[in-house]
């Protein structure tokens, strides 16, 4: 019964250590997207004639992530099972903090879509710039800077 009961929670624990290792996995293809979706919105306003209809695609992209980023940093889904893993341990160290700054990328990530509706180009550029400043602000403290 000791046998079966210690082999039970060893795949317990193998199982937990796969899921953060595809959690973590998953946050970084999803933040690879998100990242994507800002180069494609600064090129296109750096164009003559910005479209709109693809500024819409990538906010409401940006949009759909950012309402999913906080289930994406659970504990145990930092180095211990992705080494590449850019995510600092002060996200899980600092919880608070980490999470109104993700709050506050949340609101401008909701509020950019319709700025980009509207239509107004410098409310547009000054939407983009206020939305990366605030993707940003998660980056000193709770990301690696890369090499």
């Amino acid at each position: 019964m000791a046998l079966a009961l210690a082999g039970g929670l060893a795949t317990a624990g193998a199982a937990v250590a796969a899921t953060s290792a595809q959690t973590a996995h998953l946050r970084h293809e999803n933040f690879e997207q998100m990242g994507d979706a800002f180069k494609r919105v600064n090129d296109e306003l750096g164009r003559g004639s910005p479209s709109k209809a693809k500024l819409a695609a990538d906010a409401a992209r940006i949009q759909k992530l950012s309402a999913q980023a906080p289930s994406w940093f659970p504990k145990g889904s930092g180095k211990e099972v992705r080494p590449k893993s850019l995510t600092l341990p002060a996200v899980w160290a600092n919880p608070t903090d980490f999470a109104n700054k993700m709050k506050a990328f949340q609101a401008e990530a909701a509020k950019f879509p319709r700025t980009v509706t509207a239509g107004d180009m410098e409310a547009i550029k000054a939407g983009a710039k206020s939305l990366g400043g605030a993707c940003k602000a998660c980056h000193a403290d709770y990301r690696e800077k890369k090499s």
